[in-house]
């Protein structure tokens, strides 16, 4: 995880949002974590029909703008909610930070539109490519 933890944090020392700089690592962690990396968050936007929008972030163009209302549809509410009572904040500000700041992490964690093994299980994560 040290990798990623280091990715993360140069990301996020560039990105400007209402929380800390530790409430904002410890959420985009937390949710990388609880979707199983980056693999698993691209995942999840598959099985929600979202491919295209995370693809997005991923590939070298445009980052596509995402909603609150979809961020909790991928991650579901529960997870939102969890993320939001572990920083003492709402999940209606927890959903819209999210919508912020996930299309700028993921595009800042892929560079060359390739996911990596930034995830630290050892194995190569898959490219995703827009079509």
């Amino acid at each position: 995880m040290a990798l990623f933890d280091s990715a993360l944090e140069s990301v996020l020392s560039r990105i400007s949002t209402s929380l800390s700089g530790d409430q904002t690592q410890s959420m985009i962690k937390g949710v990388i974590a609880q979707v199983g990396g980056l693999k698993g968050l691209a995942d999840r936007f598959n099985t929600t029909g979202l491919t295209d929008l995370f693809n997005s972030w991923v590939s070298l163009g445009e980052n596509g703008a995402i909603k609150p209302e979809q961020i909790e549809a991928v991650l579901g509410n529960q997870t939102v909610q969890q993320i939001a009572q572990k920083l003492g904040i709402d999940t209606d500000k927890a959903a819209a930070t999210l919508s912020q700041l996930l299309p700028q992490v993921i595009d800042k964690l892929t560079p060359d539109g390739v996911l990596q093994d930034l995830d630290g299980d050892g194995k190569p994560d898959s490219p995703v490519r827009n079509a």
